[in-house]
């Protein structure tokens, strides 16, 4: 939120973020896609574990408005990701 907040107070007119999404179909997914395009256990390690450690839609939102975004929209975006989007005046 602390990241978000500072972006609004550097005075841009838009803000994306574009991150991953964390739910049950994009762990599955990734656990899938890493194991299928890379033999690494460290990939295998990481990508799931950074679909752990995400948001999901809601909490993003939330945090969006916390920190002052008002209106922002927060919209999954296949595959994996959802994007938050802000803009002003």
């Amino acid at each position: 939120m602390a990241v978000l907040r500072r972006m609004r107070e550097a005075g841009p007119r838009l803000i994306l973020v574009n991150d991953l999404e964390r739910g049950r179909f994009n762990y599955l997914a990734v656990w899938l896609a890493s194991r299928v395009l890379s033999g690494s256990k460290v990939v295998h390690a990481d990508a799931t574990l950074s679909v752990e450690g995400a948001f999901t839609v809601g909490e993003m939102k939330a945090m969006a408005e916390q920190a002052g975004l008002n209106g922002a929209t927060v919209r999954a975006k296949f595959p994996c990701r959802m994007l938050l989007e802000w803009w002003h005046g």
